[in-house]
């Protein structure tokens, strides 16, 4: 090979590595998106519904970056908006446990699929950016169809992202929040294991959860961070279970291995817990007084709705 033409074949391949490993973090991230909401919600900047935007924007943004990368689209401007995102991404986690309250066993850089603490995450970061040193572009190479495949790419990725797999609240605008719940049977189950009074004072959310159901755990984690995002009392909250040989020991480790605080909960029999619920888990009610007002699956939670419940406003 000729020697002038060693350095933009060497350049061109560290380009394409660094932009496929943005596209196979973007990929990662979103295919584990609900774990990854979870992980920005933590942060306890912003709400869920916004964080739920954000998430998907910053996904869409490094998948746009990568293919662009990999595409030698505007690379110039591309180059440096990658070697920006680096740098804010390993400036964030320096800086993370001076800032947050947070797990460093895993960033979710690359969601479910590998898991890298903080101190890894950030040897990843440098290493990419080490890699992008000797690849600095002198300059643009515009061709043809760039003009076109540019905001088309910009466009298919943010929309795919967004809608595919759509923030919690569009769900709620698609598909309606109100679940079936056999309330009638709630009401007579409480009544025959004289547990009615412990429901009828005040506001309070009934959580029926499985312990080995992942979308369960998806929902009590979520609930959790709300609890302690809007300061929620304990007693507000009250957790049902189905009844096990190992029933208790199930629960602690449900909310033990998942780092939740342990809340007030119940057991009832299989059959009767999955008859009020219509089999549907996990199922989240509204009970104001001992009275059924709402009832909402995982997907729909409503932190907004769920406060102002809660608040009585």
């Amino acid at each position: 090979m000729d020697i002038r033409n060693r350095k933009p074949c060497l350049t061109c391949i560290l380009r394409i590595i660094v932009g496929c490993v943005f596209v196979l973090s973007a990929v990662s991230k979103y295919i584990s998106i609900d774990a990854f909401d979870l992980y920005l919600f933590e942060h306890h900047l912003f709400g869920y519904n916004l964080t739920g935007i954000l998430s998907r924007l910053l996904i869409g943004v490094e998948c746009v970056l990568g293919i662009f990368m990999i595409a030698g689209i505007r690379i110039r401007e591309t180059y440096w908006l990658t070697l920006l995102m680096l740098a804010g991404f390993t400036l964030y986690l320096l800086l993370q446990p001076l800032l947050f309250n947070l797990s460093e066993d895993d960033c979710h850089c690359f969601g479910n699929w590998i898991h890298f603490n903080r101190w890894q995450s950030v040897g990843k970061n440098v290493v990419l950016c080490l890699l992008l040193l000797p690849a600095r572009p002198k300059g643009n190479r515009h061709k043809r169809w760039h003009r076109w495949a540019a905001p088309l790419i910009v466009c298919v990725s943010i929309l795919s992202f967004m809608f595919i797999n759509p923030p919690d609240f569009i769900y709620r605008k698609l598909f309606g929040e109100m679940g079936k719940v056999d309330t009638e049977l709630y009401y007579t189950t409480l009544k025959n294991k004289g547990m009615g009074e412990d429901f009828q004072n005040g506001r309070k959310l009934i959580c029926f959860y499985s312990t080995g159901c992942g979308h369960c755990r998806n929902a009590a984690t979520k609930m959790d961070l709300m609890m302690r995002f809007h300061r929620w009392q304990k007693d507000e909250i009250h957790c049902i279970f189905w009844q096990s040989d190992r029933s208790e020991a199930d629960i602690a480790s449900f909310f033990e291995k998942n780092n939740l605080t342990p809340l007030p909960h119940s057991t009832l029999q299989v059959d009767t817990f999955l008859q009020i619920v219509n089999g549907k888990m996990p199922t989240i009610l509204f009970s104001d007084n001992g009275k059924i007002v709402r009832s909402i699956n995982h997907i729909q939670m409503d932190e907004k709705e769920m406060d102002r419940f809660l608040k009585g406003n």
